[in-house]
């Protein structure tokens, strides 16, 4: 398993992969207007944007695309595994990752956690300290989590 900073030309296959894992795992946790509320938020241009700036990478294994996870400070987003990839140590492995980046910067990691992530980042040590909610539309309300998780920076 490898982490690689993702490339422009590599727009299409994070937008693929988190899409598919929204289409595939979403549909059991929210009605329809919140999934779209999803595809859109990680849509290709915000994608291509945070690529731009550095922010988005691309877990591989075996020659496939596995995961994906976007860091930016102390923040973390748009982790995703591909479904078939579940339960296999890859999200614990990019997470690995992507907190590591964040002790650089940082004593803490924040993350905006959907229901099908919460009790991995719960396994993983982060703490829910308040709750949020934005309207999707068609009287829908998207209700998450905001999780913190204090990190050690590792001497050497």
């Amino acid at each position: 398993m490898e982490v690689y900073q993702a490339r422009e030309n590599q727009t299409d296959q994070v937008y693929q992969l988190t899409a598919r894992v929204i289409r595939e795992v979403f549909p059991f946790y929210y009605p329809g207007p919140v999934v779209d509320f999803f595809l859109n938020l990680h849509g290709r241009e915000q994608i291509l944007e945070d690529i731009r700036q550095g922010k988005v990478y691309l877990l591989r294994d075996g020659g496939e695309w596995v995961g994906t996870g976007t860091w930016s400070r102390n923040h973390l987003s748009r982790i995703f595994v591909r479904t078939d990839c579940q339960k296999k140590g890859y999200g614990g492995f990019l997470m690995d990752f992507l907190e590591e980046k964040c002790a650089q910067a940082g004593t803490s990691v924040l993350i905006e956690a959907s229901l099908p992530g919460a009790g991995f980042y719960e396994k993983r040590g982060y703490k829910t300290f308040c709750h949020r909610s934005t309207p999707v539309g068609e009287g829908y309300m998207l209700v998450y989590e905001i999780m913190r998780k204090k990190l050690q920076k590792k001497e050497f």
